[in-house]
């Protein structure tokens, strides 16, 4: 008979990783769009960068193979951004994104203070790690490799081998061809890894709670219409061994990281959120 297993899934950006969502903040992201070279290209504004270039590109870039790189450096090509002198637009377009990606990804780091929960979850055979996060295709490598860096080991969804335990999981939506909030994600975890009965599920996500106050994806309305819809769509396919616990930093307007960190803030609510899913498991510590 099989060993049934728990599986817990952890969203990435804004949940594990704050840093990557604290990069899109004009203090962060201001200086890098300046040093890139994308300033003097056109990208004049930050308000530019987002509306022009990033979010029209958004759905290709973290549905599909394209990857940050190739989605962005097109779209700047094809708005004629690029200085009239250039003898290789092309060349420094995709320089500048080059520099912007390196930028970026180097802050998409797994907060040390989930370490321990992780390396313990690694060593439990009763329970499987699925990372679900809508990302560009580069993301997928990056978060394996911040893993590796805790000996924790990483496959895709593809590799995966239904039925059993495997390595921790990325499930990343550019490898999926679907976003989180489309039961055809669900419906691919679900069918690959044909989980032996029974098994339970816990989502630990901020639903884009976490995003930059100013950021309309982190408006505290359509956080809730993003947690409620992830509820229903994850009941639809898992029935209701489902429990969803929301990652959600209640900080005050304004503040930054540094200051939320030397005040204890963020370290407060991953201890909560580990207790949390120890007590899931039914299990103290270590596991």
């Amino acid at each position: 008979m099989k060993q049934s297993l728990d599986l817990i899934v952890f969203d990435f950006s804004g949940t594990l990783s704050l840093t990557a969502v604290e990069f899109g903040k004009s203090e962060k992201l201001v200086p890098v769009l300046e040093k890139s070279g994308l300033v003097k290209l056109g990208v004049a504004s930050e308000a530019f960068f987002w509306d022009e270039i990033v979010y029209p590109t958004w759905v290709e870039g973290s549905t599909t193979g394209r990857g940050y790189l190739g989605v962005l450096t097109d779209r700047i090509r094809d708005l004629g951004l690029h200085a009239p002198e250039d003898p290789h637009p092309d060349e420094t377009i995709q320089g500048a994104v080059s520099y912007l990606l390196d930028r970026y990804f180097d802050q998409c780091r797994i907060d040390i203070r989930w370490r321990t929960l992780l390396q313990d979850l690694n060593e439990s055979p009763s329970v499987q790690v699925l990372i679900a996060t809508d990302h560009y295709a580069e993301a997928t490598s990056v978060i394996a490799g911040r893993l590796e860096d805790w000996r924790i080991d990483a496959v895709t969804l593809s590799q995966a081998v239904p039925g059993t335990r495997n390595p921790f999981i990325v499930a990343n939506s550019s490898d999926m061809g679907f976003h989180k909030a489309d039961i055809r994600f669900w419906r691919l975890v679900s069918d690959k890894l044909s989980l032996p009965e029974p098994y339970r599920v816990l989502l630990v996500d901020d639903f884009g709670g976490n995003e930059d106050s100013s950021d309309p994806y982190g408006d505290p309305g359509r956080v809730s219409v993003r947690r409620q819809e992830t509820d229903r769509v994850l009941r639809d396919v898992f029935g209701d061994r489902v429990e969803i616990y929301s990652f959600l930093v209640e900080k005050a307007n304004g503040i930054t990281r540094e200051a939320a960190d030397r005040d204890g803030l963020y370290g407060f609510y991953i201890c909560r959120a580990v207790s949390h899913i120890r007590s899931f498991l039914g299990l103290g510590r270590p596991l």
